[in-house]
């Protein structure tokens, strides 16, 4: 069976926290209509990304010592793509924003200082 776009994504960047599929998903959430930002809100996209966040922080908790650079600046760098995507798939669609969670904003913020729900 085939996937559409949105949901094979999402596949690739829950399996691989992929770099290119996170920005591949912001961009399709970024540069389309709301009714992308819905069907990759309804595809679990917030979830996934929001689990790459949290997967990724916590290794560089772990592995933060000096000779893990590379392995910190790839980690940071999926960090700022999945923040990135995450801010486009909520900005001004509300059930995307609800489905944020507040240890995501918080981690995003303190990471890449991205804000990923604008204050109202």
């Amino acid at each position: 069976r085939r996937l559409g776009i949105i949901p094979s994504l999402c596949a690739l960047v829950r399996e691989q926290h992929c770099v290119e599929s996170i920005g591949a998903l912001r961009n399709v959430a970024y540069n389309a209509s709301t009714e992308n930002q819905t069907v990759a809100g309804d595809a679990g996209a917030v979830e996934i990304l929001s689990n790459v966040i949290r997967s990724r922080a916590t290794s560089l908790q772990d592995n933060d010592d000096d000779s893990e650079d590379t392995i910190a600046a790839h980690n940071r760098r999926i960090i700022f793509a999945a923040a990135s995507a995450l801010k486009s798939l909520a900005f001004k669609h509300e059930a995307n924003t609800r489905r944020v969670a507040d240890d995501i904003i918080r981690s995003a913020k303190a990471l890449c200082n991205i804000d990923i729900v604008e204050e109202q």
